[in-house]
């Protein structure tokens, strides 16, 4: 078992243990851990194998209210021009 799934098992553990109000399951797809939300949204967490630090979330609402919120830390090189340094912060309208 890798780090990451490690990593993923104990976000898992305490993301039903911690936040059972609001949480409904998890489940690992395809190298992230999918967290279900009782209100029909799910938050995707994904941990970089081969850089150390480098994560991003995904947090799909598209069936609530048409959004899509996302995380990372990856550096982008078409938004270094613009000064925003490595945090990036998306919220994507879809109506």
């Amino acid at each position: 078992m890798s780090l990451r799934d490690k990593v993923y098992r104990r976000l898992a553990q305490l993301t039903i243990t911690d936040f059972s109000d609001i949480v409904q399951g998890t489940k690992e797809i395809e190298g992230k851990l999918r967290i279900f939300m009782l209100d029909g949204s799910f938050v995707d967490v994904w941990l970089s194998e081969k850089k150390k630090g480098v994560y991003a979330f995904h947090w799909e609402r598209r069936a609530i209210d048409g959004t899509i919120y996302r995380h990372n830390n990856l550096p982008d090189r078409d938004a270094k021009r613009l000064n925003l340094g490595c945090w990036h912060y998306f919220c994507v309208w879809l109506l």
